[in-house]
């Protein structure tokens, strides 16, 4: 499938001419080199499949110029912008496209800043976050994001190890339904989080930090042992249905967390070693509870004291606390900090 578009780009001269490589081979000029002032901007034509990059201002979402090669958007961004800060956008089946907001690797540049991703960009619809190269996540010091509504889907590791983020935005009106495999993965100064009433499945390691030790001169602060994340919400409508393995695990800081009523599956190791956590309260429509879900290992201590289930509940029941099968047949969970012998 072929898509045509009048490119929006502006370049400040009509041509840039980028650095040649170290072979000595001059690249090719940009694809796109229209100017502000020109009546008659280059077209451009897309089919599905293909990467162009387009540099951006992250903060007012002021376009600086496009390029069908991802460094060369990264050559106008830095020329305009300073930092190297790009979309690098990919052409869906529908004629949507994914984005990721590539911050030239692990260089911190945007310490500080907000990013709202636009909606559109160069008339494509945003659908999609990250997924597009396996270093195509953002982890350059953002503190807040801001999601679109069209956004369906963020991939995997889209925001990982953004160890500056704070917050997270979503609109009203969002469509978002995936929030694939460690998406913000080790994202270790998040606050609290609220998920879309359209979110359906919330993947492995989605929220998860790891027990590694991040210290470095590079990023300015020591975050060993730092988790953050103290408030996790639902929407009242809720459509989720999934919270895979390992979907918040090591968030110490979580002390409660009310379940949506529509989820139905809670994976193994989904809240392990969230030591913070003393109770919990498994929704009517959960069929299933994944080994570990509510552990802790090594040197962790998990204080959950009681767990309740909705008197609804057709596969689990709680009694004085304890999480059993809902024949009583099989005791599921006893709870970690819940006194006395059984």
């Amino acid at each position: 499938m072929n898509i045509k578009k009048l490119s929006a780009a502006v370049i400040a001269a009509a041509v840039l001419t980028v650095a040649a490589p170290m072979t000595g081979v001059q690249p090719d000029l940009l694809s796109v080199t229209a100017s502000a002032a020109s009546p008659d901007p280059v077209q451009t034509e897309y089919k599905t499949g293909d990467l162009f990059g387009v540099a951006m201002n992250p903060e007012t979402g002021e376009t600086f110029g496009e390029a069908t090669d991802v460094m060369d958007a990264h050559q106008i961004s830095t020329k305009e912008f300073g930092n190297g800060a790009i979309y690098e956008c990919r052409v869906l089946d529908d004629g949507t496209i994914k984005v990721a907001t590539d911050c030239m690797g692990n260089d911190f540049i945007h310490q500080g800043r907000k990013i709202t991703i636009p909606s559109e960009i160069c008339g494509y619809t945003v659908t999609e976050i990250g997924g597009i190269s396996e270093d195509s996540h953002c982890d350059g010091g953002f503190s807040s994001i801001t999601i679109p509504d069209t956004v369906k889907t963020i991939n995997q590791s889209a925001f990982a190890f953004n160890f500056y983020l704070e917050e997270i935005n979503f609109g009203a009106n969002s469509q978002l339904k995936l929030i694939d495999m460690w998406a913000f993965q080790d994202c270790r100064s998040l606050k609290s989080v609220s998920i879309p009433a359209s979110v359906e499945t919330i993947a492995t390691g989605a929220f998860g930090n790891t027990d590694e030790d991040f210290s470095s001169k590079l990023i300015g602060k020591d975050f060993t042992n730092v988790y953050s994340l103290a408030s996790i919400n639902f929407a009242d409508n809720s459509k989720l249905k999934l919270i895979d393995q390992w979907a918040f695990q090591r968030q110490t800081a979580l002390k409660s967390i009310v379940l949506p009523d529509s989820l139905e599956k809670i994976g193994g190791g989904a809240f392990i070693n969230c030591s913070g956590l003393t109770e919990i309260t498994i929704p009517a429509n959960v069929n299933e509870i994944g080994s570990s879900a509510f552990s802790c290992t090594g040197s962790n201590i998990m204080n959950i004291s009681k767990i309740e289930v909705d008197p609804d509940n057709k596969n689990y029941k709680s009694v004085d606390g304890i999480l059993f099968s809902k024949d009583g047949k099989t005791i599921v969970r006893y709870p970690a900090a819940k006194n006395g012998s059984y």
